[in-house]
């Protein structure tokens, strides 16, 4: 092949690979992180509309946790893979409400869920911070 057809090859595979790009970014612009406040929060997970996903390090649960039955935790700093390996028992279509311990940590845990289509997630304000000073229901 001649050098010009190369580079035509090139050109063409480079430009579909963007097209292809921006076409699934204009599907997921519908997709978005909905900010709850605790009791909107505590109001999904009584109606078992959600999972709680809590991104601290388990040295900070020790400290205080949220007193809710559906919540596990996968550490911000490991999240991508062990999400990987436990969100198998749920669809991209559960509700996930992320949270941390002022709503930072679980707001970058919202956007790799974004990123990889989950169409429901949640984060919450203000962390557990704001959790116990509504006087929501904490382990200490």
């Amino acid at each position: 092949m001649s050098k010009k057809v190369v580079f035509f090859l090139i050109t063409f595979l480079i430009l579909g690979m963007q097209f292809a790009k921006a076409q699934k970014s204009e599907e997921n612009k519908h997709l978005k992180i909905t900010q709850l406040t605790p009791q909107q929060a505590m109001q999904l997970l009584e109606n078992k509309d959600a999972i709680m996903i809590d991104v601290r390090e388990i040295e900070e649960l020790k400290i205080i946790s949220y007193d809710v039955d559906t919540i596990i935790n996968i550490p911000l700093s490991n999240f991508e893979m062990e999400f990987e390996r436990q969100s198998k028992s749920f669809s991209k279509n559960k509700r996930l409400i992320i949270v941390c311990r002022s709503g930072r940590r679980s707001q970058k845990a919202a956007q790799i869920l974004l990123a990889k289509e989950y169409s429901q997630i949640y984060n919450l304000k203000g962390g557990i911070i704001e959790w116990e000073r509504q006087k929501m229901k904490v382990k200490k």
